[in-house]
């Protein structure tokens, strides 16, 4: 008998799976500190920094111009609050004086 020759391919995939293994071990044994190292020495760059300030700046210039266009629909919207309030408040004011007089219109009425 002859023996049989592996399929082409077939040690390469079965080595896949070793190596697959171990990079995922050397993956959750270096990689933390490998993601803290990077973080750090970017965070800590001179064109970070720089990024950061000027991007900072800008961010506050445009929270400071967005509340200044939105300064005039916040009034008008608080003013109508305050006037449907207002106005809410008479009209249940109203209701109540309306409701007590037909109450007592009803019981003069079923006197007579």
């Amino acid at each position: 008998r002859r023996a049989r020759r592996p399929a082409p391919g077939a040690l390469a995939r079965l080595a896949r799976p070793a190596a697959m293994v171990s990079s995922r071990i050397f993956s959750q044994l270096v990689g933390n500190k490998i993601h803290k190292a990077t973080k750090e020495a970017l965070l800590n760059s001179p064109m970070f920094v720089k990024f950061a300030q000027e991007s900072s700046k800008a961010a506050s210039g445009a929270l400071t111009e967005a509340m200044r266009k939105a300064e005039p629909a916040v009034s008008r919207a608080a003013q109508s609050a305050a006037e449907v309030g207002a106005t809410q408040a008479a009209m249940k004011a109203g209701r109540s004086v309306a409701s007590k007089a037909f109450r007592e219109f009803s019981k003069k009425a079923g006197a007579k």
